[in-house]
């Protein structure tokens, strides 16, 4: 498909009647069936699901009536914008006079919306193009405030490192990790934990998780299934996938780590992202760095690489 409305056009012979659409980098524990009732009480074509933010510039934001209808999309806009756009609708017919109410990418659509994206091939994304469109031909699309319900955008590293520290803190509630929950910390099966190791909550170690001694984890970690961080490393406020294996002294500092990474003795890692199957040579420093996949860096490359982003 082309845009997320181009995926649902493909799938329309397997829809019948009102269906729910969702982006797939979100994490959200709204309540589905509220939504589905508010969609089917205002029995407009769309409810849009919406989420009051204190910074929404980055999202696409909506002006919704006393009466829930949305009356305007704007997507990302800049703050002069969205102020001088609120003030010159009616304020006496605004629920929120100032644009705080940002789409949240979960939707309901009603079944002859597959007409409408059918018949009109240039709608590609539904907040770019399908719903302005559907303003514009007067089609009614309403707002649904998901109120403190968890929500968050995990488009870039830094805001899905963000919901996993949200997750294994209690805060995304009912989203948890797996395992049994004791004392701030998700234990697994089959964990080893080496003498004078230190586990500092929150954390989530998944099965077959190694910590060699005097390794420190936490707070904020969650390392995936068949991790193994050997003696005196240090893992904070990052998230480790599958199979990572973690060197000597190393420092893993608020980071992603993919499956099946390779990383050896004393090196320093912070505030980066490295890709599946990558190998990091000891004594290595990265900082503020995403490392493609299969990507090697070795000892004697330390300063270039170190300097260099390797991916966009």
């Amino acid at each position: 498909s082309l845009d997320t409305a181009d995926a649902v056009r493909k799938a329309r012979n397997e829809i019948e009647g009102d269906f729910i659409v969702s982006m797939g980098d979100i994490i959200s524990n709204m309540d589905l069936s509220k939504l589905m009732s508010f969609h089917e009480k205002k029995g407009g074509i769309a409810t849009v699901a919406l989420k009051e933010y204190e910074n929404p510039l980055e999202y696409g934001v909506t002006l919704i009536d006393k009466n829930d209808r949305i009356v305007l999309f704007l997507e990302k806009p800049i703050s002069y914008e969205l102020y001088m756009i609120s003030l010159a609708y009616n304020k006496s017919h605004l629920k929120f006079l100032y644009g705080n109410l940002v789409n949240t990418g979960v939707y309901v659509f009603c079944e002859e919306i597959l007409d409408i994206i059918s018949e009109n091939k240039h709608l590609m994304d539904w907040g770019k193009h399908v719903f302005p469109f559907l303003l514009e031909n007067g089609y009614e699309i309403y707002g649904w405030i998901m109120g403190e319900a968890y929500w968050k955008d995990v488009g870039n590293s830094s805001k899905y490192l963000q919901a996993n520290i949200d997750v294994v803190s209690g805060v995304a509630t009912p989203l948890k990790p797996k395992g049994v929950y004791i004392r701030g910390i998700w234990i697994g099966e089959n964990i080893e934990i080496g003498e004078n190791a230190k586990i500092v909550p929150p954390v989530a170690l998944a099965d077959n998780v190694t910590i060699g001694e005097n390794a420190v984890i936490g707070p904020y970690t969650v390392m995936g299934e068949g991790c193994e961080v050997k003696h005196e490393a240090i893992i904070r406020e990052s998230v480790l996938w599958k199979n990572v294996i973690i060197g000597d002294g190393c420092k893993i500092l608020s980071s992603i780590i993919a499956d099946n990474v390779t990383i050896g003795a004393n090196v320093l890692i912070q505030e980066s992202t490295i890709g599946d199957s990558a190998f990091i040579d000891s004594g290595v420093t990265l900082k503020n760095i995403k490392i493609k996949p299969m990507f090697k860096i070795l000892s004697e490359e330390i300063v270039k690489s170190a300097s260099t982003r390797l991916i966009s």
